[in-house]
């Protein structure tokens, strides 16, 4: 299954659990998975949606992302590699911070990642 279509399955248990963890998990001896929720609940509901940031060398799977989970997301792209100035880059929309090379991102922290994508939003 490719990324995007991955990211169209319309029931996320789909793809956690048998895409990514049985798949993953496939030859391991487990009783039991579990996997939690990455933020603030209250009587059993998530209050806010977590935020999520995706890194990637390449614009069309941070565009698919972005298409998808919209203001959840912060895309970032490490212009380093293969695919620093593919014809892609130009054709693709930025993403949301762009680095010279991954290890900028020592430099960020989340509310500098949420930033970025709210200008992103805002433009």
């Amino acid at each position: 299954m490719a990324l995007p279509d991955l990211l169209m399955v319309s029931r996320p248990n789909v793809l956690v659990v048998d895409v990514g963890v049985k798949r993953l998990a496939a030859d391991w001896e487990y009783d039991v998975v579990s996997i939690g929720y990455p933020g603030i609940c209250v009587h059993g509901r998530p209050i806010a949606e977590p935020h999520n940031v995706v890194v990637d060398d390449k614009l069309r799977i941070l565009t698919a992302v972005k298409a998808v989970w919209g203001g959840r997301v912060t895309t970032v792209f490490p212009r380093q590699g293969h695919y620093a100035h593919a014809a892609e880059v130009a054709a693709s929309p930025p993403a949301d911070l762009t680095i010279a090379r991954i290890g900028e991102l020592l430099r960020y922290d989340l509310s500098a990642l949420l930033e970025a994508a709210r200008k992103t939003e805002e433009a």
